[in-house]
């Protein structure tokens, strides 16, 4: 990045930076349930993957590939999010250090333009003059613009590779009864991280570690209206 200085010459100079990076943001869903795993790689620092299974299981039932991709933009998206805010935070006192410059040199020429208008009485001069003043201030305007512009942040994000890793687990039925309602659901026990996967709503089918009552099954206590 480099900026030129040319206040001598009284010229807002443009910030131009050319510079590229690359990030790869790494989205890991089950694609049983379409549920992001967030923990996925710490579970596997003791674990390599084999390119071959040694044995056949039978496989669980595999969501719509829609579902799942769509699934995967939205939270690269987000992760791209902060990171594009994060380059922003970066360039904010360059930004604000150029849009100041600008400021002071319109300011001067506009109060030089004025000065002039209330020292003449030539209307022709005069109509003249608030002509120039119009121009100067749409100048500023888009010059401005152009500033906030510059020190954005454009991003392309594109799908690079698709990994498919086979994990043997265990299905776990859970059931859930309160007073004459019983609601059976089936998750995953993952040998390899010891755990058993979260429960998700029956309405909005996030994952939830609580669940509520209601007319027609079991719900997040979000989705919940209350239930007697």
């Amino acid at each position: 990045m480099r900026v030129i200085d040319r206040t001598r010459d009284k010229v807002p100079v443009p910030f131009r930076s050319h510079e590229k990076s690359e990030e790869v943001v790494t989205v890991v869903l089950n694609g049983s349930n379409g549920q992001v795993q967030t923990n996925f790689f710490e579970a596997w620092e003791e674990n390599i993957p084999a390119e071959e299974r040694e044995y056949s299981l039978t496989r669980a039932k595999l969501s719509p590939l829609e579902g799942l991709y769509q699934t995967a933009c939205r939270n690269a998206e987000q992760a791209t999010q902060i990171w594009a805010e994060k380059i922003m935070t970066q360039g904010t006192w360059q930004k604000e250090k150029e849009l100041a410059k600008i400021a002071g040199y319109y300011d001067e020429l506009a109060a030089e333009i004025h000065k002039k208008l209330t020292g003449t009485g030539d209307l022709k001069k005069k109509a003249r003059l608030e002509q120039q003043l119009s121009a100067t201030l749409a100048d500023r305007e888009r010059r401005e613009k152009d500033a906030v512009e510059r020190y954005g942040v454009e991003v392309d994000i594109r799908l690079d590779h698709v990994v498919a890793y086979y994990i043997p687990c265990l299905w776990v039925k859970l059931e859930l009864a309160h007073k004459d309602q019983v609601r059976t659901f089936t998750v995953f026990y993952n040998p390899l991280s010891t755990e058993i996967e979260t429960p998700v709503c029956e309405r909005c089918g996030r994952q939830t570690i609580s669940l509520v009552p209601e007319h027609d099954g079991f719900v997040c206590p979000e989705c919940s209206v209350g239930w007697n």
